[in-house]
């Protein structure tokens, strides 16, 4: 069940801002934390030291529950294929179901996840349009002399469910994706792609497919390959029903699609003009390692002629996120050297403004040079994007170096985010990044992902390593227990920090069935003894009153969306209870509301 935001239905309350951001440099902050949770997998190892890993997810089954796919590689750019795994949420715990829900195929003698695939990247979206979410996987390492089932990338259709409402899983469908063909001799090539991304390119609303070469072989992982059998990058567009024709030529320029060694893409929107845009990161542009950007241009077969390059010097990795809250899509770059943020900054000229790499900011330490995988999401479920790097390059050996997190603290003056390592303490020792994570748990580091694993409405953490592969679970951010109110009838709002784009659980634990009652919101906490009702109100005068009714267990679960007007409000529950009281009240909870 929803319910209104709760700044909606106390419209009118005018309450100050709470929040200034605050730039002070302080150790220990509990800004949030995270707690080792092992039993949340169940399966087989995930990743170690030659199990490179790259993680995607969505909620394949459509249960309500996010799942989990883990494209698998020999590391440190090897050529040795892997199995995938598909991992399934069953009631909050990430269950291995590879043999049994991603090993068919349309290949004969085809396993699916179970064939193994020199794969590097994976996305989950929907290609075919309808409703039920899809897997592709780019593959690192194909070979001419392989079948194109091996030596190409794969796309693995969502078969829906049954007529009982048991999902039948995911098939590999070898006719979607298009035959490589050399730019140069015009014959069959095998695909060496690092990165896919998935958007719509063409505006025609089904997602298309952009992958990114690198020039690499198990022999000579900086580089090398042939011009006949070099792809670039290619870009496939979507005919409607999830079959992909290659229209890289007909889009790009020469210079656009040449990637000799390209480690992640995007599509997304940069420039603000609606059309969408391709990021990567590549070498074999001026200035060595670069972002850079392809701006589309409308058409059935869309154009991207104005290549701009981003940010240069030692960029090895990308991704993107509104760092600023702004509105506008920034870049967080990963470098052989101080990773940072590239902030976009506007629009002139048909392009993205973007200023000067902006570092991260540390209490203690330093950034340890090479870096790969990045992700922006919102760790504390402040309304405000957080990053999170990777450290295993996927050229340089060594499994010594470790994931970055940092804290976005909101705006300062000029408008850029305040980015920061939080820590326990200064020098070694004590927990780095968040509470409850130390260096050694983050050492290794292939791929993050950042979702709600035990269905607790909060966002967990799995950190995929050279060591294993971990959830750790958040805990709920609880709004203060004001107290008061009736004993044995208990209000609980916990989840993420009450903000935009986030949601809360809003409970009620009574010891009485199928009883009425209603759902009080105030401007503050002012007890007032109301005579009709034996016990003090807190929440009062009442500005909005919801009616509800507890379940058969005398519990009421209600999932609120946060955000509005920052400030405080006060809820309470009051309880039908008959005469003589007529209403019994719940103890009083004080919601803090963020932007």
């Amino acid at each position: 069940m929803s319910y209104p935001n709760f700044t909606r239905a106390a419209a009118g309350l005018a309450v100050a801002s709470l929040f200034a951001t605050s730039a002070s440099a302080q150790f220990n902050e509990q800004w949030t934390s995270y707690t080792a949770a092992p039993a949340l997998i169940n399966g087989p190892a995930i990743s170690n030291a030659n199990l490179e890993t790259d993680l995607a997810w969505g909620d394949l089954d459509k249960n309500g529950l996010v799942d989990l796919v883990v494209a698998r590689v020999q590391p440190i750019m090897a050529g040795g294929a892997r199995r995938n795994l598909l991992l399934m949420n069953e009631g909050g715990v990430l269950t291995d179901r590879t043999s049994t829900l991603a090993s068919a195929s349309d290949v004969s003698g085809d396993l699916g996840f179970l064939t193994p695939t020199a794969d590097r990247d994976v996305v989950v979206t929907d290609v075919n349009g309808d409703g039920w979410l899809d897997v592709v996987t780019a593959v690192g390492f194909g070979l001419t002399s392989q079948p194109k089932s091996l030596s190409h990338p794969r796309v693995y259709l969502n078969l829906g469910e049954d007529l009982t409402g048991a999902w039948l899983g995911l098939r590999y469908e070898e006719a979607r994706i298009p035959t490589l063909i050399s730019f140069v001799s015009g014959l069959a090539v095998a695909a060496r792609f690092n990165a896919v991304a998935a958007g719509d390119v063409d505006g025609d609303g089904d997602i298309d497919l952009y992958f990114t070469d690198h020039d690499a072989s198990p022999a000579n992982p900086f580089g090398g390959e042939s011009a006949n059998l070099d792809t670039d990058d290619r870009l496939f567009l979507n005919d409607g029903n999830g079959f992909f024709t290659d229209a890289s030529m007909a889009a790009m320029t020469p210079a656009a699609l040449s990637s000799k060694f390209s480690n992640t893409a995007a599509i997304a929107d940069f420039d603000g003009d609606g059309i969408a845009d391709i990021a990567k990161q590549t070498n074999g542009v001026p200035g060595g390692a670069a972002a850079t950007v392809a701006y589309g241009n409308p058409g059935p077969t869309p154009t991207f002629t104005n290549q701009q390059t981003v940010q240069a010097a030692s960029t090895y990795a990308i991704s993107t996120g509104d760092l600023n809250s702004d509105g506008r899509l920034d870049m967080v770059i990963s470098a052989n050297g101080n990773d940072g943020i590239v902030y976009n900054t506007g629009a002139s000229g048909g392009q993205a403004t973007w200023s000067n790499l902006v570092p991260f900011d540390f209490l203690s330490g330093s950034d340890d040079s090479y870096a790969a995988n990045s992700l922006a999401a919102d760790l504390d479920g402040d309304g405000l994007q957080d990053v999170l790097i990777a450290d295993v390059d996927p050229q340089v050996a060594g499994f010594n170096r470790r994931l970055h997190i940092y804290h976005n603290r909101g705006n300062q003056p000029n408008g850029q985010a305040l980015l920061r390592e939080e820590r326990q303490q200064s020098g070694s020792g004590g927990w780095v990044g968040a509470p409850g994570l130390t260096v050694n748990d983050l050492k290794g580091t292939h791929d993050i992902a950042v979702f709600d694993v035990n269905g607790d409405g909060v966002d967990d953490l799995i950190i995929s390593r050279s060591a294993g592969t971990q959830v750790w679970t958040r805990e709920p951010w609880c709004q203060t227990d004001l107290g008061s109110g009736t004993a044995g009838i208990d209000l609980s709002i916990c989840g993420d920090k009450f903000a935009t784009g986030s949601q809360v659980q809003v409970k009620l634990q009574t010891s009485t069935p199928f009883t009425g009652g209603f759902l009080l919101l105030a401007p503050s906490a002012n007890p007032t003894f109301v005579p009709e009702i034996q016990n003090t109100v807190v929440a009062f005068p009442p500005v909005f009153f919801k009616a509800l009714t507890t379940d058969a267990n005398g519990k009421i679960n209600l999932t609120v969306s946060g955000g509005g007007t920052p400030g405080t409000i006060v809820a309470q529950y009051l309880m039908l209870n008959g005469l003589p009281s007529l209403l019994s009240p719940s103890n009083a909870v004080e919601v803090t509301v963020l932007p």
